[in-house]
């Protein structure tokens, strides 16, 4: 449980930077 937390605040900061591989990241997470 501590790791998905973790990782939601990786998005919140990937969101910050607006990152182009954030959707990226995020659709493999998905897929696993």
């Amino acid at each position: 449980m501590e790791t998905s937390r973790n990782w939601h605040r990786r998005i919140n900061n990937r969101r910050r930077r607006k990152e182009p591989n954030f959707e990226k990241f995020l659709f493999n997470r998905k897929n696993i």
